[in-house]
């Protein structure tokens, strides 16, 4: 019999696996073929993900900071140049930061895969497809970011690059693979983030007399009117006046500038071989919002643009919306100050976004309550304010699942792909464990669908009377006995703010947060709300099912309670009136 030849798989493109050879996979995220596929390939090796371990991580980390802090200053510098501006670094900071913090980690993080691989298989050839005259122009940044967390073509081009130019040795065989057009993200108006209907000269007349100015509400629609009284400005959100902007500004005549310069200039600044790679990759990509197209976005901005002093607060639109950011660090050079607010959470990460929101923002607004930066400060989050249970039947056993990026996003405190996979397996394994009567009740509800395909397996595996069809979370949570979730965010708080008994289940370690709350974490196992392991919660339910509020109810539970209450999810009765006292000091700093 004839030796299998080595083939290297990168993604989830079907056509580089093959049915004769052995499959050596780059990671699990390329088992999207694997596990749908009616053809039965030899998978010999899924190599494990390099931030598995998380000792690396942490030092990739700091080096990624330095980094991105170096590059972003040096970019700054050269885009003066270009649009023969003279403006500061926090300037550059502001509008060029996410897009950074968000692409370098994922170009990084694929080296290393390459790395990593390459090293562990030391001598061992491989055929491997790569891709030729793969270009993708973008006009925004986030579409890029967004097309490497889930584009198999663009990480299949940047693997093929990565191996093209550090391993090809190691290739006994190219492939050829052709490439595809990728579709343009659409950018649509969402009507609910304002008051009335979006006609630019009405919105920019309003949005110019607010001393505040808020991108989204946050909140309900009520709320929001309650809080712009408070406050006294108008009840009008800046997000749709910026969305309109990025349509316009597709349809302009940009000007040409060439990317080969900001290129060399670059190069000439950093001696590291990753760190030359990742300067091509990002000059290719260069988003043209911050070249061809930058003066064009600063003069349709000027109809918001005036010396006076605002307060910026954003819930979002810093992160997502590159005119807007222009517009922001337009804004705070002429003294205006930005608050960032937290739109969600539980505990807080170890680390998020390289700490964003404290480098640029004079206020963060956040729902957890120690160890905060200089800059921070707990309030009543927005998001929960109003929110009240249904009265449904309260029955099931309901499921909160999340889907995370096939390939690694950014470089948060988050599971890696290859932990993905296990936080699966162990939610299955938590189910068979339970008793019938109690399977009986499941409910499943999966946030996301990045290819994963949670959803379509789970369905698959405990029949699609499984699945929840509830309109909303609210209503999920309304009709719960009891709600399992499987990642530490949002969803909980949201859960415990509405009284409703829940527990959490994930790997320890996968999710990793700020050592301040490590008396919490230890609080939540005693109390047996958060579990590590699937059999203990399982062997919990089976205990409790017929007497959850007898466990709920229960000292050592409710004290835990008080805490989560106090420390992540404190909300005040006259929320206003704290918002308006938050508003009135900032404006006196």
């Amino acid at each position: 019999m004839l030796e299998k030849n080595n083939n290297l798989v990168a993604t989830a493109i079907s056509e580089t696996f093959n049915n004769s050879d052995n499959n050596y996979l780059l990671g699990d995220w390329c088992r999207k073929v694997s596990d749908f596929s009616k053809n039965k390939y030899s998978i010999k090796f899924i190599h494990e993900h390099h931030w598995s371990d998380k000792m690396k991580m942490d030092d990739d980390r700091d080096y990624l900071e330095t980094f991105i802090n170096l590059l972003t200053f040096e970019i700054g510098n050269h885009l003066n140049e270009i649009h023969k501006i003279n403006e500061k670094n926090i300037f550059w900071e502001i509008i060029l930061r996410p897009w950074l913090f968000s692409i370098i980690p994922q170009i990084f993080d694929r080296w290393e895969i390459c790395r990593t691989f390459f090293e562990k298989f030391h001598g061992m050839n491989f055929k491997f497809h790569f891709i030729k005259d793969y270009k993708v122009n973008h006009l925004f940044s986030r579409p890029l970011y967004r097309v490497a967390q889930m584009d198999d073509y663009w990480n299949q081009n940047i693997f093929s690059r990565i191996i093209e130019e550090n391993y090809l040795e190691r290739i006994k065989e190219k492939k050829i693979l052709k490439s595809k057009y990728v579709k343009k993200e659409k950018q649509n108006i969402d009507l609910k983030n304002i008051i009335y209907y979006p006609i630019s000269f009405i919105d920019t007349d309003l949005i110019n007399k607010n001393e505040i100015i808020f991108d989204t509400k946050q909140t309900s629609l009520f709320n929001f009117l309650k809080l712009s009284k408070k406050l006294e400005i108008f009840p009008i959100t800046s997000s749709n006046f910026f969305k309109r902007i990025e349509k316009d500004i597709e349809k302009s005549q940009k000007v040409e500038i060439s990317k080969e310069n900001l290129k060399i200039s670059l190069k000439e600044k950093f001696n590291n071989k990753f760190e030359k790679f990742c300067i091509d990759q990002i000059i290719e990509d260069f988003p043209e919002v911050f070249l061809g197209y930058f003066n064009i976005s600063r003069k349709m901005i000027k109809k918001i643009v005036n010396d006076k002093k605002k307060i910026i607060f954003s819930n979002q639109d810093i992160f997502i919306n590159d005119i807007y950011r222009i517009w922001v660090a337009t804004m705070c050079g002429k003294n205006s100050k930005l608050v960032i607010n937290t739109h969600g959470g539980f505990i807080p990460e170890r680390y998020v976004n390289f700490n964003f929101q404290n480098k640029v923002a004079n206020k963060h607004i956040t729902w957890h309550s120690l160890g905060l930066h200089k800059n921070e400060i707990q309030l009543t989050p927005l998001k929960l304010v109003g929110l009240k249970k249904k009265k449904n039947l309260q029955k099931h056993l309901s499921i909160i699942d999340i889907e995370l990026g096939r390939y690694q996003f950014r470089m948060n405190s988050i599971p890696t792909p290859s932990e993905i996979k296990v936080e699966y397996d162990s939610l299955v394994s938590f189910i068979e464990k339970l008793k019938p009567k109690i399977q009986n009740y499941v409910k499943y509800r999966t946030v996301n669908n990045f290819g994963w395909n949670f959803k379509k397996k789970f369905e698959k595996k405990f029949g699609k009377e499984k699945i929840d069809k509830s309109k909303n979370l609210y209503e999920l949570i309304s009709s719960s006995k009891i709600l399992v979730h499987k990642y530490p965010s949002t969803p909980f708080s949201e859960s415990i703010y509405l009284n409703t008994p829940s527990v959490l289940l994930y790997k320890k370690d996968s999710w990793r947060f700020s050592p301040a709350y490590n008396y919490m974490l230890k609080k939540l196992e005693n109390s047996k709300i958060l579990f590590y392991e699937p059999s203990k919660l399982s062997d919990h339910l089976n205990d409790i099912w017929d007497n959850i509020d007898d466990w709920w109810n229960s000292n050592e539970v409710q004290k835990t309670l008080d805490d989560i209450k106090n420390d992540f999810i404190k909300s005040k009765k006259n929320w206003v009136s704290e918002y308006q006292n938050f508003f009135d000091k900032l404006k006196n700093d």
